[in-house]
């Protein structure tokens, strides 16, 4: 790869426009607290707003009642063909993160010793700059090779970004644990299997399992048989393949579950499948 030619005074912008996104974005708790929990307001006329859950990979579809500027109360947006108005625990307290307390919504800097506790508050501006002139020094010093970036795993994963910074930084090198260990494996293994990529449950709602009538488009061919290896729907999926799962097998979709725990997908003497709890 041959290395990109990268002066400070474009490193400090693009470093700008990465504060102004991450402003937007919030951040993660760090100085934690015993407090009271924020109050939404209770005056005022309320709006339903209909957007998309992202406490996790299924994406259910969620409508936020807005009041006075302020989100009083979440529930599962019926309209949405995947979860059907349904919504887990989960989702529903998505308000609670939104509104607490400890949340963080602008940079943090250490005023005392490492491990002392102590911060002050900074401007994103005085933040971007200090970050970008120590990266600067260790560029100028190293090359890109010297950089190592990472993002969190879990719910929210961020596979895309950090690759785009690093084509600007001009290389270096990426490590996302959930990634490299969980989700790239198994994405790319699908090739080998079946051709295809992102089809499985642990994923998100894939559209192959499905029947016709649950998508606008009514195009999906009916699943006859599913093998679920490894991956517990009827957790992690509540209201959208969990809850799809439960009713294909009462469709008569037949399925074979490779799990070392007895899980509701894996009935014993072919009994129904327990079907997956929701929250309205």
């Amino acid at each position: 790869m041959a290395q990109t030619n990268i002066s400070r005074r474009s490193f400090v912008k693009l470093s700008a426009f990465a504060g102004a996104a991450a402003a937007m974005a919030g951040a993660t708790a760090s100085n934690l607290m015993q407090v009271e929990p924020a109050a939404a307001a209770t005056t005022g006329q309320e709006q339903k707003i209909r957007t998309i859950c992202r406490a996790c990979l299924n994406n259910c579809g969620v409508v936020a009642h807005v009041r006075d500027g302020k989100v009083v109360k979440l529930e599962g947006d019926p309209q949405d063909p995947m979860n059907k108005g349904a919504a887990c625990a989960k989702g529903l307290a998505g308000i609670q993160a939104l509104y607490n307390p400890n949340r963080i919504k602008y940079p943090m800097k250490r005023k005392g010793e490492r491990g002392s506790n102590e911060w002050e508050r900074i401007s994103w501006g005085q933040a971007m700059d200090e970050i970008s002139a120590v990266m600067w020094e260790w560029y100028q010093k190293e090359g890109p090779k010297c950089l190592v970036t990472s993002t969190g795993g879990g719910g929210n994963p961020q596979f895309f970004s950090p690759a785009r910074f690093l084509s600007v930084w001009g290389g270096g090198n990426f490590f996302e644990p959930g990634c490299a260990q969980c989700y790239l494996p198994r994405n790319h293994m699908e090739f080998c299997l079946n051709g295809t990529a992102d089809t499985s449950l642990a994923d998100g709602p894939v559209t192959e399992v499905y029947l016709p009538g649950y998508l606008p488009d009514d195009k999906c061919t009916p699943t006859k048989t599913y093998v679920m290896w490894g991956v517990g729907p009827s957790y992690h999926g509540i209201g959208s393949t969990g809850r799809v799962v439960t009713e294909l097998r009462n469709n008569g979709m037949k399925t074979v579950v490779i799990d070392p725990r007895l899980t509701p997908r894996a009935p014993m003497c072919g009994c129904p499948s327990v079907p997956a709890p929701t929250w309205r």
